[in-house]
């Protein structure tokens, strides 16, 4: 197998996984069925950050391409995959988000790959209440409050809002409440939770990190109040320009 780009989703550090990080068994189907033939095979990968160094394990299944002369296999279209370890792709994030929202997020993770329309309910209830709390707006249906911010996000983060509401069959039912469940294609979901992993990075997460920085000046200035600068400080320099 040859060596892949990954992101570990214990913590999220990415990395470039070679066969010193990844162990791969591969199962041949070779009892008689009315189907053609199938390959299963099982992965596990190491994550390389020392301080992680935790495993997932994953397990796919393939059609098989079996050579007319020799018997040889090879792999052929991908069937379905099955993450075991950890049970989602969730991504982790701090404690200071909400737990409901994050509750719901890693609902909509964890059913993405058996239920779509399960995971696409759990990413709109996820996402309205993502809206409510960041924003503070008027309660109404998710299509509704989405529209009160438009002139208060960014270009960019907007533009994104809207394409994925205007994707499918999710797209259609977007004045529904978000508690009904709704048909949707497994991109809906795939693009549902990235939204929602982008507006957590990109609101909760950078506003955090922006507090901490301001804090951190703060905290400076005051450790800093009342001292003498080097060199006797702006005055001093000044005299030193003008001589």
């Amino acid at each position: 197998m040859t060596s892949f780009d990954w992101t570990c989703p214990y913590c999220n550090k990415g990395a470039t996984i070679t066969e010193h990080s990844m162990q791969q068994t591969i199962a041949h189907l070779t009892l008689r069925h009315s189907e053609s033939a199938r390959t299963l095979t099982v992965l596990f990968v190491v994550c390389p950050n020392s301080k992680c160094n935790r495993f997932t394990l994953s397990v796919s299944l393939f059609e098989t391409d079996i050579a007319p002369v020799g018997g040889g296999r090879r792999l052929g279209d991908l069937l379905q995959t099955w993450n075991l370890i950890p049970g989602s792709r969730a991504e982790t994030f701090p404690d200071y988000i909400p737990r409901e929202i994050l509750a719901d997020y890693h609902e909509a993770c964890l059913t993405r790959e058996i239920s779509p329309k399960a995971s696409s309910t759990f990413a709109r209830r996820c996402l309205q209440q993502i809206v409510r709390d960041f924003w503070d707006v008027t309660p109404g249906t998710l299509n509704d409050e989405i529209n009160q911010i438009e002139k208060r996000v960014d270009a960019t983060s907007w533009a994104a809002i809207k394409a994925v509401r205007e994707v499918g069959k999710v797209g259609a039912h977007w004045d529904e409440p978000v508690h009904v469940i709704i048909e949707a294609e497994p991109k809906e979901a795939d693009l549902l939770i990235s939204l929602i992993e982008t507006l957590l990075q990109d609101w909760y997460v950078a506003r955090a990190e922006k507090e901490a920085r301001l804090r951190g000046i703060i905290q400076l200035s005051q450790d800093t109040d009342g001292e003498q600068p080097v060199g006797g400080g702006i005055a001093s320099l000044e005299e030193q320009v003008q001589s």
